[in-house]
């Protein structure tokens, strides 16, 4: 169990060797030879497919210049501490909290979605962000500012060429809440119908009505990646952000997913339902 769980924390591991580097315009082979290392081995490295001991992590971080704080946050990546979850919680500094789920996001190949009470942060538009933000008491005026960016530029996946295939269940619950004003959700909505159309993307609306809507359940998402990696799960709970690879725990979020796909509209229908309620925010705003 303890080996997954390594190998998801040194997947995020190498990914934040691999930006260090690029952010001092090093190549590998320049690195390599500041440590005397194999290139190859420094590559393995930084595609999480090699473990490194946390005195080789600081002999990289420290051939690219690191400052000591942002090393030791990267080097605590090659301890985990739990054999079952990964654990980020909420209220840590502002620059901790979604790191390590975009790095995960920017390496799927593909994913499944489900958000019961709000609109998914991929789709969120600014003013969506900044009003949900707010209505919760413990971020600061800073905290907010980065979250909202933060959210903006994850949003960039979407519009890669290479964007994983995308499936995101949304409750009825979420669309009909209104965050911020009726003139926010009129522009959400126009913005989540959009979203629809991109050709990796898929949006199907959960009615409160059926089998899946009725049981409302936390937020989660199950991220596929290229072999020999396995599937992971991603989860949000109150207090903490759970990143999930132990294979039961993941095979009962497929589950979960199935009894999304029998309760969901299809894609046609659900853009028709998006419409309609886009009208009715419309009607709100006059």
């Amino acid at each position: 169990m303890r080996t997954r769980v390594a190998a998801m924390r040194r997947v995020e591991a190498g990914a934040e060797l691999k930006a260090r580097r690029e952010e001092q315009g090093l190549t590998l082979r320049e690195v390599a030879y500041r440590i005397d290392y194999n290139p190859g081995m420094l590559s393995m490295w930084e595609r999480g497919l090699r473990s490194m001991d946390t005195w080789e992590a600081a002999l990289y971080l420290g051939a690219c210049v690191t400052p000591m704080r942002e090393a030791l946050r990267i080097i605590d990546l090659l301890q985990p501490p739990s054999d079952l979850y990964w654990v980020r919680p909420y209220f840590d500094q502002p620059t901790d909290p979604m790191k390590s789920l975009i790095i995960q996001e920017n390496l799927a190949k593909a994913m499944v979605s489900y958000d019961p009470t709000r609109i998914p942060g991929l789709h969120q538009t600014e003013d969506y962000a900044r009003a949900m933000y707010k209505d919760e008491p413990h971020y600061t005026k800073e905290q907010i500012d980065y979250h909202v960016k933060t959210r903006l530029d994850r949003q960039k996946l979407l519009q890669r060429q290479d964007s994983p295939q995308a499936v995101f269940f949304i409750h009825e619950h979420a669309l009909q809440t209104t965050v911020g004003t009726s003139q926010v959700m009129h522009e959400q909505i126009h913005y989540l119908m959009l979203s629809a159309t991109l050709p990796h993307c898929s949006i199907r609306v959960v009615p409160e009505a059926s089998p899946a809507g009725r049981s409302r359940r936390f937020p989660f998402r199950i991220m596929e990646f290229p072999e020999p990696r396995p599937a992971m799960a991603y989860a949000e709970v109150d207090t903490a952000k759970l990143l999930i690879e132990d294979r039961s725990a993941v095979e009962a979020y497929y589950c979960l997913v199935s009894q999304l796909e029998q309760s969901a509209l299809n894609e046609g229908q659900s853009q028709d339902w998006l419409v309609r309620l886009a009208d009715e925010y419309e009607r709100m705003r006059e």
